[in-house]
């Protein structure tokens, strides 16, 4: 994603914390299904290239600042959750699915 190449995953499983219908090419995971979406992420068009980009931008907000803001505040969130203070509105332990994701730090 990072490279701007399509990404082509299975529609279940860990990828679908950051691969969506919007910035991937998701798939049941069966050879028809695959072959299926590959030929779609060939396709040139307006389609494909705004994936591209949203996929680029998802891997952006991956990039090691985020990542070790995002370990920090679930470290926070379960030592208050352990001393039985209060949580923000979602903690951080949630899945990032669930999370709106901080705003990107990087260059």
């Amino acid at each position: 994603m990072a490279s701007g190449l399509p990404l082509v995953a299975p529609n279940r499983g860990g990828v679908l914390s950051y691969a969506n219908d919007g910035n991937a090419w998701l798939a049941e995971p069966t050879p028809e299904a695959f072959a299926a979406a590959i030929a779609s992420a060939i396709e040139p068009g307006t389609t494909r290239q705004e994936k591209l980009r949203a996929a680029i931008a998802t891997a952006d907000s991956f990039c090691w600042e985020n990542v070790t803001d995002s370990l920090l505040l679930l470290y926070r969130d379960m030592h208050n959750a352990a001393q039985g203070l209060p949580l923000e509105e979602q903690p951080a332990f949630f899945s990032p699915a669930a999370r709106p994701r901080a705003a990107t730090r990087c260059g």
